[in-house]
């Protein structure tokens, strides 16, 4: 269990760049000058919130707003990002975005909008003069695939738009107001995010884009559209075109989208991507052959990126031209069912002076008895004249990333991988191939490597030779390898990577690490643990100073100790606030009870450096789970929970004592005159003091001169001519004359029972006197009855106390408090 002190150490203080409107649910990040209302189940939009902040964003993504009305933004806001996606929005009426001349970004995805000339109507778009970008995705369905028609009036009003997301409904044609979007770049249908496919296109013909002829369209993305068929000429008016990308269209075919590319091969291409348009896959006995068409169409594409990924092509005919050699730089065909290597791939090893990245990864189906690189011949008839040899691969000299993950029997796996020209090469992924011989040096002739994934090996130990020739590695990923022993003594896998920076350990079922494990590898800034059964933090990396992030998510840590905590302090100090160090806790079986309270509060603290801890969830005491965000709201509560009696007992008695002290402390200061008095008459009283003694005089009166009259008129006649009459000592009478006038008032004083003080505004105009303008009262006792006297006077005579058991001073109304 954690102490205050530890508490003290690694607690900081956070300063939130966010903050909660007074009264209102929305939170203003000023850094952003944003305001987000986003996810509050708000009906209306809060615009005062917005004049308010004057906040140039507003995010009211995710609510219950049902109908944008006219002049709702109509006082000149200066909003130039608006968020309405994830509501109920089913109507636009004609005024909704009076005001937002100001708006460039536009987002009305997810509602119940329909792409009519009903909702869409023609002045609606009018306001927005700089709106660059409006996301119309994943909004619903027409009933009529015609009722989209005269939609084109409304955009056409948004001469400054260059980006549109929106779902295009089935047979959608681009009429004639389109051609007025003179900006326009991008055209994109919903990404792979989404979770229905709202567009329902079908087909594309020569007429779809016939009025964006004269535009700049650059990029055009059709992705979950259902298309079945793309005529030859679809794309042929979008003479700009460099980017094109058809995912996720089952139905379409491999071929037909090949087929439809003929328009492309007169011009420089920079991405196409036709990914995910075979409906099957191989495992369903289903195999997909690249036509000597497609084939002749590909190879005389001149295109920097082609992605082929997903369509599991079990075969592709050889067929002429060599254009695209000379042009692509990233070449992606993973997920196919190839049964060996084609000898376009080989040409291309051969020929391609300009590629940067090849992905053959996941092949599913190959075999031994597809002959690995079959096609010797044609090696042979290379330049470089070299013969096949197992385990030997030739690359291009400009290829810098080979992904090789899952393609077992490609080539005998018990041999050493020996590259031909990769001095370039700097990734290697041969994750997933069941390598189970991690004794010898793997991989040779590419001494240049800085990445390389070795995911689900089945080796139990890494000989440290096993990295003979990769000593230049900065990344490496031993993930889901759960056959590797990482706590043996004998585990000195990584000892020759001195210049290792990243290592993914995930998913291995590790529960301990052997110290040394990492002795060499200073140069640590990323570990990633997760998915393992830790319980403590490894010290294997203690050592290590410059970490910049620790995964270790998904294990089974129930709260951080002391030491532990002290240890991430240290990272987090030296990676200092602009790059700061990162730790992801998510998905452990964090606990919040008593014993673990400070190490919640340290989670609380390090919101910043922590992967959204709101999203932790923790167990409490009664066995229940808890997300740490309410915990936290709740947080003072269980603090009290947790203090036993023994406690409180203890506090309430320290905050009394506290307490009394002050009280006694204030009681001394207030009364201090009449304490000092008390002390000096009764803890050190005269030898005298209390002896039965007889007194000359019953009480000595001072005065000052200007009293004489007083004394003498009437203060004297009322206690000296009484039935039982007071002797007072007069100095004017009674002191001794030629005795110093000190003298003589000591020894009367001596010789009177009490002392007896006029005070009245000339005695405290005097210098005995600094009792205060308003201080008047003393008091006398009695000889025989006790009974107290107290005798003032104004100045002018009028008050005195004569009467005999008088319990009440004369003239009291002057005199307002008592000193004694």
């Amino acid at each position: 269990m954690m102490t205050l002190f530890s508490m003290a150490i690694v607690l900081v203080s956070m300063f939130p760049a966010r903050y909660t409107l007074p009264g209102q649910p929305c939170v203003y990040i000023s850094s952003r000058n944003f305001l987000d209302c986003s996810f509050l189940g708000l009906k209306s939009v809060p615009t005062a919130d917005v004049h308010f902040t004057g906040a140039e964003g507003l995010d009211l993504k995710g609510n219950l707003i049902e109908t944008i009305k006219s002049d709702i933004f109509s006082t000149n806001l200066e909003l130039n990002y608006l968020d309405l996606s994830k509501n109920q929005i089913a109507k636009l009426e004609p005024k909704a975005f009076h005001g937002l001349s100001k708006l460039a970004v536009l987002n009305l995805s997810g509602n119940n909008i329909e792409l009519s000339s009903d909702v869409i109507t023609a002045k609606l778009f009018e306001p927005l003069v700089s709106l660059q970008e409006i996301r119309l995705q994943n909004i619903v369905p027409m009933k009529s695939s015609q009722k989209w028609r005269g939609v084109d009036a409304a955009f056409g009003k948004l001469g400054n738009l260059t980006r549109l997301y929106i779902d295009f409904p089935r047979d959608f044609v681009f009429e004639n107001g389109f051609s007025a979007l003179t900006k326009l770049t991008t055209i994109s249908t919903s990404g792979r995010e989404r979770s229905v496919e709202n567009c329902t296109l079908g087909s594309l013909r020569n007429s779809t884009f016939s009025a964006l002829r004269n535009l700049h369209i650059k990029e055009l993305q059709l992705m979950h559209c259902s298309l079945v068929t793309i005529e030859s000429g679809t794309f042929e008016p979008l003479t700009s075109l460099y980017s094109l990308e058809l995912v996720n269209n089952l139905n379409l075919g491999l071929n037909e989208a090949v087929n439809s590319l003929h328009c492309f091969r007169n011009r420089r291409m920079k991405k196409i991507r036709l990914t995910r348009l075979n409906n099957g896959t191989c495992e369903a006995g289903r195999h997909f052959v690249l036509t000597s068409k497609s084939m002749f169409i590909l190879l005389n594409l001149c295109v920097e990126l082609l992605d082929l990924s997903e369509n599991y092509i079990s075969y592709m005919q050889l067929s002429g031209g060599v254009r695209l050699f000379n042009c692509l730089e990233y070449f992606n065909m993973s997920y196919h069912s190839l049964r060996c290597i084609p000898p376009f791939i080989l040409h291309m090893s051969f020929t391609s002076k300009v590629l940067k990245s090849f992905d053959v990864s996941y092949g599913f189906g190959i075999s031994k008895a597809g002959g690995g690189f079959v096609d010797s011949s044609l090696l042979r008839r290379s330049k470089e004249g070299v013969r096949y040899d197992p385990g030997i691969l030739y690359v291009p000299k400009s290829l810098e990333r080979l992904d090789m993950n899952a393609i077992v029997y490609w080539m005998f796996l018990d041999t050493p991988i020996t590259f031909r020209r990769a001095d370039n090469l700097r990734y290697f992924g041969f994750a997933y191939n069941n390598l189970d011989n991690c004794e010898e040096c793997m991989v040779r002739g590419a001494d240049n490597l800085t990445e390389m994934d070795l995911s689900g090996i089945r080796c139990e130990k890494i000989n440290s030779e096993y990295f003979l020739h990769l000593r230049k590695l900065k990344t490496l990923s031993l993930s889901n390898s759960l056959r590797l022993d990482l706590s043996s003594s004998s585990m000195t896998s990584f000892d020759l990577l001195n210049d290792l920076e990243y290592i993914d350990l995930s998913g291995n079922k590790i529960s301990q690490l052997h110290p040394g494990l990492f002795q060499n590898n200073v140069r640590l800034l990323n570990v990633n643990l997760a998915n393992n059964k830790l319980q403590r933090l490894p010290s294997t990396i203690s050592h290590i100073t410059g970490l910049k992030s620790w995964d270790l998510s998904a294990n089974a840590f129930t709260y951080l100790q002391t030491d532990e905590i002290r240890l991430i302090e240290g990272w987090i100090t030296r990676a200092g606030s602009e790059d700061p160090f990162l730790l992801k806790l998510g998905s452990n079986p964090l606990q919040c009870t008593c014993d673990t309270i400070l190490f919640i509060h340290w989670i609380v603290s390090r919101k910043r450096q922590l992967d959204n801890p709101d999203n932790y969830t923790c167990l409490l005491s009664n066995g229940s789970q808890m997300s740490v965000y309410k915990f936290r709201q709740n947080m003072k509560n269980f603090e009290i929970s947790c203090v036993s009696s023994t406690y409180v007992i203890i506090s309430v008695v320290v905050f009394s004592t506290i307490l009394i002290l002050i009280l006694i402390l204030f009681g001394i200061y207030r009364y201090r005159l009449n304490l000092r008095y008390w002390l000096y008459t009764k803890l050190q009283p005269p030898k005298d003091m209390f002896l039965d003694q007889d007194y000359v005089f019953d009480a000595f009166v001072a005065y000052t001169l200007e009293d004489r009259e007083f004394v003498s008129l009437q203060l004297r006649p009322n206690l000296e001519l009484l039935d039982n009459p007071l002797k007072l000592c007069i100095h004017d009478r009674d002191f001794t004359p030629g005795k110093p006038i000190h003298e003589n008032i000591v020894d009367k004083m001596r010789e009177s029972r009490k002392i007896l003080l006029i005070i009245s505004p000339h005695f405290l105009e005097s210098t005995y006197g600094p009792l205060g303008n308003r201080v008047c009262w003393h008091e006398i006792s009695e000889r025989r009855q006790g009974r107290h006297y107290i005798v003032c006077t104004d100045g002018g005579y009028s008050s005195s106390s004569h009467a005999e058991g008088a319990e009440k001073p004369l003239a009291q109304d002057h005199l307002p408090e008592v000193e004694r």
